[in-house]
């Protein structure tokens, strides 16, 4: 008995090559699923101002480093000042320089950010370390606090909630501790004799047409194994303003030496932008991209069409051996659906038929010359291109322009399958050419629909992980032993019969 085991095992590596390429193309990447999606891109614009004191000056703005957002570009503008953007494992920052600066300057720092499709939850965090003992009464209204805070809550989540609660309310301990520290820092200490892990931010919320932003203070807190955001100053966050955070684990965001009455301000836009552009723009450079784009544009467009003809197999594929339709050629209609899509449909129809009967009263003429094979298929070839020269010239002088396409036709198959047509029509019948001829167009017609289709022209050319599948598909199908769904109809009166 036949082992399916190494057939099995050839099934199973393509389905599991197939999702990984496109797990990893959606999620880390960022290609989307459908075409035609659109994202936000957030448009920010930092003008920095100070005046110089007349020697030396640097300017050093913090910028955000990772998080929810992707930098997509940026640049600067900044006259006469030497600047240089420096990014690394514990710090980005802008910096500008100059040997002389007198009086008012404006630097701009602009950037473009858009939402990434999966957040990395970040590294996790060490242990608090205690703090020192606030100063009393205020340690007491601490402790009270976080007890009672113990008390109502079942787990680090409800209590952090529960924390949240109290210093909102009208509670005596909180009052007395917000009486001498701001929210977020009575917070922060709150979270540190809790043993939660903490840290004190800065973001900017997004909101289109906003001018003259500043950042807002924020705490992130690490709760069941990901970093929480809360505006502790003024609550819950919106859901529709979402935030980008630009500061964190650094205390200060503009540092200007030589200079003085240093000020910052933001501006922020928001454009929608093709999703697809914008995940292979953040993707150029990646080693391990597993997508077409980087190649120059000719390569592209000649992998488009290539990448169709799969499509176009497993439709031929599934008609012949699950179907049983019977086509003059195995894949004669990969090829004139290739055509097809270049015709258009109702144009390439009119041509092939066209062309192929014609063709085919001339080769029953040619039969009885008695030539060789090798010239009566060389005037088959001869006939295909000058009836094709024939009706685009018609064409032309009628005006109709779309049936100039018929050139596209491949003219090598086209007098091939006359050649074939012509020997069944001697051996079979007529009756067999015209079953095989209208299989063949019927498969054609449907292998075009197939690969003329946004959706699945989008998967097979950014998802070539989806050729597994189709691999996977012919090779299951090439197994099949079973009755074709053309031959059930043979069975049909045994069916009648119960």
């Amino acid at each position: 008995m036949h082992n399916r085991t190494p057939f099995l095992v050839i099934i199973a590596g393509l389905l599991v090559l197939g999702f990984s390429n496109v797990y990893y193309r959606h999620v880390e990447v960022g290609i989307p699923l459908t075409p035609g999606e659109r994202v936000d891109v957030w448009q920010i614009e930092a003008e920095i101002s100070f005046d110089g004191n007349g020697g030396p000056a640097t300017a050093s703005l913090a910028l955000p480093r990772s998080g929810q957002f992707e930098l997509i570009e940026e640049f600067t503008a900044s006259p006469a000042f030497g600047v240089n953007v420096i990014r690394d494992d514990t710090h980005a920052e802008a910096l500008w320089s100059k040997r002389e600066v007198a009086g008012p300057q404006t630097l701009y720092y602009q950037a473009a950010f858009t939402e990434k499709t999966s957040v990395d939850s970040g590294a996790t965090p060490t242990r608090p370390e205690a703090r020192e003992p606030l100063p009393e009464p205020y340690e007491s209204s601490a402790q009270a606090i976080l007890k009672g805070a113990y008390e109502r809550s079942g787990n680090q989540r409800s209590l952090v909630a529960q924390i949240l609660l109290t210093l909102s309310s009208e509670d005596q301990n909180a009052a007395l501790l917000l009486s001498e520290f701001s929210r977020t820092e009575a917070f922060i200490y709150l979270m540190d004799i809790a043993k939660v892990s903490s840290k004190m931010a800065r973001g900017l919320l997004l909101e289109d047409g906003r001018r003259n932003q500043r950042l807002v203070p924020l705490v992130k807190v690490y709760v069941d194994g990901k970093w929480d955001l809360k505006n502790i100053e003024s609550g819950e966050l919106d859901a529709d303003k979402p935030i980008l955070v630009w500061l964190e684990d650094r205390p200060s965001l503009l540092d200007v030496t030589g200079g003085e009455n240093s000020r910052i301000r933001f501006s922020i836009g928001k454009r929608t932008s093709s999703a697809l552009t914008q995940a292979n723009r953040s993707g150029v450079g990646e080693k391990w991209d597993f997508g077409l784009y980087h190649l120059p544009i000719t390569e592209q467009n000649l992998f488009k069409g290539i990448l169709l003809i799969p499509i176009g197999a497993l439709v031929v594929v599934f008609m012949r051996i699950i179907v049983g339709l019977r086509t003059s050629g195995t894949f004669m209609p990969i090829l004139i659906a290739t055509s097809f899509i270049q015709t258009e449909l109702l144009n390439g129809l009119i041509g092939f038929i066209s062309i192929v009967s014609i063709g085919l009263a001339i080769r029953s003429y040619l039969s009885k010359l008695n030539l060789l094979l090798v010239a009566r298929i060389s005037a088959g070839v001869m006939v295909v291109i000058g009836l094709i020269v024939l009706l685009t010239m018609i064409a032309f002088q009628l005006g109709i322009s779309d049936t100039l396409k018929i050139t596209f036709f491949p003219m090598i198959i086209m007098a091939w399958t006359i050649e074939r047509m012509s020997i069944l029509w001697e051996e079979e019948g007529s009756k067999e050419v015209f079953v095989q001829g209208f299989g063949s167009l019927f498969v054609a017609v449907l292998a075009y629909l197939c690969m003329d289709n946004d959706f699945i022209r989008h998967w097979a050319f950014n998802f070539l992980g989806v050729h597994a599948f189709i691999m996977a598909g012919v090779l299951a199908m090439g197994q099949y032993t079973g009755y074709r769904l053309s031959e059930l109809k043979r069975f049909r009166p045994l069916a009648d019969q119960h």
